[in-house]
């Protein structure tokens, strides 16, 4: 296996199984958002209603987007907030109102979002939109597929002439004396 496609085949399943984590607890948080609207005031953050309504949704489009491959820095960078944000609860917060998740959990889903914001991969819909099919790796694929060997022009015998007579051509390099 090519170590492009490995790579990329990596990347999609990092890909699910964060945003699998992330939308399970997006899922979770919007079935109780009351636990987590008193956990948000009860930390003394503002308008924790409002917030607590909000970001499991923010989470669960994210989440979707980042599986999907759709806007791919976007969605992981907010992914990778929100996940730091859950960190910065666990190890600031009174163990009451903490995330039920550790924060070795935390620093490994931060870290899991951020190589797919780098290189999204060939299987995410970021590559199917954005990816000119002009560019090089195209047009090297395209070339070396239409190429014909008998008419390639790299065969001595179809090189175009020379630019000087055959009697007058240089043999050896010319000296600096």
């Amino acid at each position: 296996m090519p170590r492009a496609t490995l790579y990329d085949t990596a990347t999609l399943a990092l890909r699910l199984a964060v945003s699998g984590l992330f939308a399970h607890h997006a899922w979770r948080t919007i079935e109780d958002g009351a636990l987590a609207a008193g956990r948000l005031s009860e930390f003394g953050i503002p308008a924790a209603d409002t917030l607590s309504l909000a970001l499991p949704h923010v989470e669960l489009a994210g989440a979707t987007a980042f599986a999907l491959g759709t806007l791919t820095p976007l969605a992981g960078a907010i992914l990778a907030v929100l996940g730091g944000g859950a960190l910065w609860l666990a190890l600031t917060a009174p163990a009451s109102l903490a995330p039920d998740a550790t924060p070795a959990f935390l620093v490994l889903t931060v870290a899991a979002c951020l190589p797919p914001i780098v290189h999204t991969g060939r299987f995410a819909t970021d590559h199917l939109t954005f990816t000119r099919p002009s560019s090089s790796r195209h047009r090297t694929a395209a070339v070396r597929s239409s190429r014909d060997t008998e008419t390639s022009p790299k065969r001595p015998e179809q090189a175009p002439p020379l630019p000087y007579p055959e009697g007058r051509a240089a043999t050896t390099r010319p000296t600096r004396t």
